[in-house]
């Protein structure tokens, strides 16, 4: 066997050994970048992100692992998840409406946002500026509530409900939610799926 053979043999070796202890650090776009993102992972499998540009100041938090492919993931605290955190379904068997009180999780109404229906957003109804709103009852499986340009999500867990009370996490511009975010390990360096780089700064 050559020695060449063997060289190459441990090279492998010392790649594929990655572990955890190896991505602990923190890591930043370079100077060149539009915008500025800092990336702390910590040892005890929490992480810290920051982005920040001209018009854009983006924090998120949560938790981190190696994949079994000895790639970076991230997920963010749960907290910081935009959509359907709770909800009241009732059958109200006086009326043949449907009706739908929309608020946020500080119980403020979402005035005016629009609802569709079953994936089809080529009709719907406003909820009013107290967040309710009614319309003619109508066989139900999901909801889409539009509220300032966001669309969220929400399946029924009984089809026959027609008085649904729903709480929403707002989608917010000062945080980002990362589910499962993948970066790939090469070095000192990571790349995220969009191929942007961070570096590891040195201590």
């Amino acid at each position: 066997m050559s020695k060449k053979y063997l060289y190459s043999i441990l090279i492998l070796s010392v790649l594929g050994c990655r572990s955890a202890e190896d991505v602990v650090g923190s890591y930043s776009s370079d100077k060149t970048s539009m915008a500025n993102h800092i990336l702390q992972i910590k040892e005890n499998g929490t992480f810290e992100y920051h982005l920040k540009a001209e018009l854009m100041d983006v924090l998120s938090n949560g938790t981190w692992y190696l994949s079994d492919e000895r790639e970076l993931v991230l997920n963010s605290d749960e907290s910081l998840q935009a959509g359907v955190i709770d909800f009241v379904e009732e059958f109200d068997s006086s009326t043949e409406t449907l009706n739908v009180k929309l608020i946020d999780e500080d119980d403020q109404a979402l005035s005016h946002a629009a609802i569709t229906w079953n994936g089809d957003e080529a009709n719907g109804f406003s909820v009013d500026d107290t967040g309710i709103g009614s319309y003619e009852l109508i066989d139900l499986d999901t909801l889409t509530i539009h509220y300032l340009g966001k669309k969220y999500e929400y399946v029924l867990s009984k089809p026959n409900s027609n008085k649904l009370i729903l709480t929403i996490r707002l989608q917010s511009e000062s945080t980002i939610f990362f589910n499962n975010e993948v970066w790939k390990v090469h070095g000192k360096n990571i790349r995220s799926k969009n191929n942007l780089i961070l570096r590891r700064r040195l201590k």
